[in-house]
């Protein structure tokens, strides 16, 4: 499971700039606190390993999207 939540993380880095550049950072943001909630809100459903896997992959993209922006700003 924790590979797919370090892929995750480092998977989008190409396209992490392209998202910046055409819509604004703090929707980028946003973005990523969007996908940090959509985990929390899996992780709360249950306790079955696709829940675990699925929220660590939407942990891991939130995280990408909040330090690429917080990066930017």
């Amino acid at each position: 499971m924790l590979q797919w939540h370090i892929i995750a993380m480092f998977a989008l880095s190409f396209l992490t700039g392209t998202f910046i550049q055409k819509i604004a950072v703090v929707s980028v943001m946003l973005l990523g606190c969007l996908f940090n909630l959509g985990g929390i809100v899996v992780n709360l459903t249950g306790i079955e390993l696709a829940h675990f896997k699925i929220a660590l992959i939407l942990l891991g993209v939130g995280w990408k999207f909040l330090y690429m922006g917080a990066t930017s700003l």
